[in-house]
């Protein structure tokens, strides 16, 4: 799984849009031996750390993320 803070516009910034509390891009992976597989990414996700278990909790990753098929090396 990866993680990531998005890039945020100058435009939704100004207008101070809602769009900012959805900050974090996320991609998952699940590949076999040969490194094929299946996967899911959501480029803007709302989500939340907790520090003290060392976890990241994300709001609606598994109802809205796009389904990734047939995942192999490039």
């Amino acid at each position: 799984m990866i993680a990531t803070d998005r890039p945020i516009t100058a435009l939704e910034a100004i207008q101070r849009s809602r769009t900012l509390d959805y900050s974090i891009s996320v991609a998952e992976f699940r590949l076999d031996a040969d490194g094929r597989g299946e996967g899911a990414r959501m480029v803007a996700a709302a989500g939340m750390a907790d520090k003290e278990n060392g976890t990241l909790t994300l709001e609606n990753f598994g109802q809205a993320p796009v389904r990734l098929r047939n995942v192999r090396p490039g």
